[in-house]
């Protein structure tokens, strides 16, 4: 049985077949990620610094610690050191917050690793963080900050009735950035406050702005004892010391009175 075809059978070029088929469009090639802050974000940074963090404007889709490098501006050149951080990248929530530790076997005298090898941040000289060989941040190095932190040395800025003025707590020296969210602002009651928090001047003033207008009345301040500055040193324990950590919350209070226009003790006080 012979069969005939209906159309006649045509020879159709691979060139023809696609130029027919419709267009797809290349996907836009993806904007680099922005590196939006560096912390410490001061122009000097202590010879025993502990901590750096970098900020995105979204989560990386690749690694990003074996991007970074240590360089020290010496007299000879830009050195750039072999293994300076901990291996280890510490992501907030929102994937866009990563915090890297200097080696703490390098920043911590007595040890081995410090004792052995250069230091990390020699002191007047001016380090640099990179990212790809591009430079985020650069720091002259001072004296190590090895004191414990002493909240009866902070002080409070005023705060006026019926207003959302930011409470400013000036803590005399840069906190790690990280330690900001170990603050929190109670009422009488008890309950925690709410609103948002902030550092400025170099993380070494604490704010926060209430959702809700200040009341007149009794407030505390609540520190969790993991509160650290850069050199990572907590209230009442210096990490060059070997100690036991403090494991209760230190609490400090503050009144609005009811018709002065602001407060006029700015010492957070004990609380009775």
């Amino acid at each position: 049985m012979h069969v005939r075809p209906r159309f006649g059978l045509v020879a159709i070029g691979i060139a023809s077949v696609l130029s027919v088929l419709p267009a797809i469009a290349k996907p836009p090639e993806p904007s680099p990620i922005a590196v939006t802050a560096v912390f410490p974000s001061g122009e000097q940074v202590p010879a025993n610094l502990l901590r750096l963090s970098l900020r995105f404007d979204r989560m990386p889709d690749v690694p990003v610690l074996p991007r970074l490098a240590w360089v020290i501006d010496t007299d000879t050149g830009r050195q750039f050191v072999e293994r300076p951080f901990l291996e280890s990248a510490l992501w907030t929530p929102d994937g866009k917050q990563l915090t890297i530790l200097l080696h703490p076997g390098r920043v911590k005298s007595g040890l081995l690793a410090h004792d052995q090898n250069p230091p990390l941040l020699p002191v007047g000289k001016r380090v640099s963080l990179t990212l790809d060989d591009r430079t985020l941040r650069s720091w002259t190095v001072v004296d190590p900050q090895q004191s414990a932190l002493d909240v009866a040395q902070w002080r409070m800025g005023d705060v006026r009735p019926a207003s959302r003025d930011p409470l400013k707590i000036l803590l005399g020296v840069p906190i790690d950035v990280q330690s900001m969210a170990q603050i929190a602002v109670l009422d009488a009651s008890g309950r925690v406050l709410s609103g948002s928090v902030s550092l400025s001047e170099a993380e070494s003033v604490w704010l926060f702005r209430p959702t809700a207008v200040w009341r007149p009345g009794k407030y505390q301040i609540w520190i969790h004892p993991h509160l650290e500055d850069v050199a990572g040193n907590r209230i009442g324990n210096s990490f060059e010391q070997t100690h036991i950590p403090k494991s209760e919350v230190f609490k400090r209070c503050f009144e609005i009175p009811m018709r002065s226009a602001y407060m006029q003790d700015p010492a957070m006080g004990y609380c009775r």
